[in-house]
């Protein structure tokens, strides 16, 4: 889909096998229903074999993208998302069910670990089936908002499984964070057009600044806009917006984990950011902040 920089995450994650020794790599995430889940189990034992102990296959079943990507794509069904996550899992840890007609089959290369499955979601449903199966659970705050219940009732109803004895979850946020929160706050608005255009059934890559700050825009236009911005935590480094809708998020939801996406327009802004270590200090100064939460992953 255009204004999504990576399409093909198990490409862009095997680089970065080769570029790094200690993190953890993941997905975030591979659309389950767009691929055969032998062959994902495949891809990922091949990323497990390459950075041991260090790959975290993330999938959903949302098809990020329009009706037209997924035809062309041959997608299946997304009601049988739950059987091909239990098909993942099988190939990848070799406890296909003897019974199965897939059984024989061993996704290679077989070796003693293999990555760790999370599921993504942004509602209800993919909650309550984390917690059916055992396995992390990644909510997209940028997509769901604020819904703290789901999480919530991920952890009531997380059932114990051999790999993950206790619930794991991970919060997503939106988080644009620039010297100041004017600058901030202007870098969120082509963000801010190219979602409006997208719910609206228009996609496209990502405006420009000026683009943006050019758009005519309606009354009800920006009232949308003002809506979908509310999930996008934005402001400067020592600014209390991204702080208090992170942390805030991040205790009610008593998350583990924290993933941050940045939808920056402007790739020089970003690099001018992070070469500044504003990016760093934020997040540095959000980590102290926040309580129970293990790892930032910037996205």
């Amino acid at each position: 889909m255009r204004g999504l920089a990576d399409a093909s995450p198990e490409v862009l994650l095997a680089r970065l096998t080769a570029e790094t020794t200690t993190i953890r790599l993941g997905t975030g995430g591979i659309m389950l229903p767009h691929y055969s889940s032998f062959k994902v189990a495949e891809s990922f034992r091949m990323l497990e074999a390459l950075a041991p102990g260090r790959i975290d296959l993330g999938v959903g079943r949302a098809p990020g993208g329009t009706r037209l990507v997924s035809a062309a794509l041959e997608s299946r069904d997304a009601a049988t998302f739950p059987d091909q996550i239990a098909d993942t899992l099988g190939f990848l840890d070799e406890t296909t069910p003897a019974a199965s007609p897939f059984a024989p089959l061993v996704a290679m290369p077989s070796g003693p670990t293999s990555p760790e499955l999370w599921l993504l979601g942004s509602s209800e449903y993919g909650a309550l089936l984390a917690a059916e199966l055992g396995l992390p659970y990644a909510f997209a705050h940028f997509i769901g908002g604020d819904a703290p219940q789901i999480v919530r009732a991920y952890r009531e109803r997380y059932r114990r499984s051999a790999r993950f004895p206790r619930p794991y979850a991970m919060l997503a946020l939106a988080a644009i964070v620039a010297p100041t929160d004017a600058e901030a706050e202007a870098l969120a608005l082509p963000v801010s057009l190219w979602r409006m255009r997208l719910f609206r059934g228009m996609p496209g890559p990502v405006p420009s600044l000026a683009e943006a700050q050019a758009y005519p825009w309606t009354p009800l236009e920006r009232h949308e806009a003002a809506r979908a911005r509310r999930v996008i935590a934005g402001g400067s480094p020592h600014g209390a917006a991204p702080h208090r809708a992170a942390c805030s998020g991040a205790r009610r939801r008593r998350s583990d984990d924290r993933n941050d996406h940045a939808g920056l327009p402007e790739p020089r802004a970003f690099l001018r950011v992070t070469r500044g270590r504003v990016c760093f200090g934020a997040s540095r100064g959000l980590m102290q902040r926040c309580g129970r939460l293990d790892t930032l992953a910037l996205v």
